[in-house]
Parts: C-alpha cells; sequence; structure tokens
C-alpha cells in the first residue's frame, strides 16, 4: 500500500533518506512548525537519499535541477529544487 510522509526541509542543501520510488507530492510550509516540508509517497521498500537545494527569489539555479515546488514563508518565498544522481557531485 502507498502513503503519504512529511520530511522536514533544510536549507540551502539537505538530504532524505526515503524508500526507492517515492513521488514528491507536496512542497509546502508545515503548519505544525512553520517550517518548510515536502510530503513524498512511496511503497515502503530500499532506501535511497535524495538531495534537495533551495533557492530564494533572484536566486542562481544550478544546471540539471529539477523544480520540485515553492514555498511561501512570511516575506520569503523558497524555490525547492531536486538533484537527480546523474547530478550528484558526491564521490
Amino acid at each position: 500500500m502507498r502513503t503519504i510522509w512529511k520530511y522536514a526541509l533544510g536549507a540551502p542543501v539537505f538530504e532524505v533518506t526515503v524508500p526507492k520510488g517515492g513521488i514528491v507530492r507536496l512542497v509546502e510550509t508545515d503548519p505544525a512548525t512553520g517550517y518548510p516540508a515536502v510530503w513524498i509517497e512511496h511503497d515502503g521498500g530500499d532506501a535511497e537519499v535524495r538531495t534537495f537545494v533551495t533557492v530564494g527569489t533572484g536566486g542562481g539555479v544550478e544546471e540539471g535541477l529539477e523544480h520540485r515546488g515553492s514555498v511561501i514563508a512570511g516575506s520569503f518565498v523558497w524555490h525547492v529544487y531536486e538533484r537527480t544522481l546523474a547530478q550528484d557531485p558526491r564521490p
């Protein structure tokens, strides 16, 4: 059975360990904490590390990042992108 789980976001780069094949369904301010979070739907199974990057309005966006959503937090708007394994600079 597929379920949706919430993962808190950090900035500017953060990693989330989730089951493989998870689909980002929502990027929004978490009403419980007031901080940005991402909700990912998955069916459990083997985990993978996914890397997300937050960029403020007017900030530069690295080539190859995929936009996942934007969050309005007070007077700021944060745009959340995901780095795929092909673009991940980690060794």
